[in-house]
């Protein structure tokens, strides 16, 4: 779901059948498997918009990191996955930090 056109309604959608979500780093508008699945520390696509959403729906379920297909070295395209994951995390939560105090 790289184009993002209407992600929120299409999220929304596919909430009742959601159980798990696979993320990785994607080129907007990529169309190819080399600019659609990357690691998480790359591509022009911002993934922290996907886990926003599902944060604001109230997703529990498992969120997977999709690697299949990359080519490279596996443990090196994961260090840069998981360096990934900790900017998105860390950026995510700080989001939500605020979004609180928002609230309060």
């Amino acid at each position: 779901m790289v184009d993002s056109k209407d992600l929120p309604a299409t999220l929304q959608t596919a909430q009742p059948y959601l159980f798990c979500v696979h993320i990785n780093g994607a080129d907007a508008g990529g169309t190819s498997w080399k600019e659609l699945i990357q690691p998480l520390d790359r591509g022009t696509y911002d993934v922290s918009q996907v886990l926003r959403l599902l944060h604001r729906m109230k997703y529990t379920g498992p969120i997977r990191l999709q690697h299949y297909g990359m080519s490279g070295d596996a443990r090196e395209t994961l260090e840069h996955s998981m360096e990934g994951w900790k900017r998105l995390s860390a950026r995510i939560n700080l989001l939500i930090i605020a979004a609180s105090a928002d609230c309060s």
